[in-house]
């Protein structure tokens, strides 16, 4: 069983590493998409909050990396209140995160700059974890 998540997680690894390096090399150089298409042309802070919400709780990746976190750091026998210091630990640490990045990709100029280099960040991030999942496979 342990193999199978091993080999499955390899996989992904490499899927989304191969789809991030695809990325890289389908964006021409110089050539910047336009900003984001509102969903709505009358959208208002609620409907954004209520987009932005839904976003992050659909995305399993966020589920699987704390769930994975809770599964090899919290010890077994760990009090209650030790278990909801942890809960409210990473739920400040998700906040504060979320909000940094809509910050970050609020400020037109830093966005401006992440635009430029989005092409070497996929490039070299979809060349690491294909690097990574391979080693995950032929590394034991």
């Amino acid at each position: 069983m342990a193999a199978a998540v091993r080999l499955l997680g390899a996989a992904y690894l490499v899927w989304y590493g191969a789809g991030l390096l695809r990325s890289a090399f389908s964006l021409r150089a110089g050539v910047h998409r336009p900003g984001p298409v509102p969903l709505v042309a009358t959208s208002t802070a609620a409907v954004a909050y209520r987009v932005g919400l839904m976003t992050g709780l659909t995305n399993p990746k966020g589920a699987v990396f704390w769930t994975s976190a809770f599964a090899t750091l919290l010890p077994e026998a760990a009090p209650a209140w030790f278990q909801a210091l942890v809960v409210l630990t990473v739920l400040l640490m998700s906040l504060g995160w979320h909000l940094g990045i809509t910050v970050v990709f609020g400020l037109p100029a830093l966005r401006q700059r992440y635009l430029r280099l989005e092409r070497a960040i996929n490039g070299v991030a979809g060349g690491a974890l294909v690097l990574l999942g391979v080693q995950r496979v032929v590394g034991r």
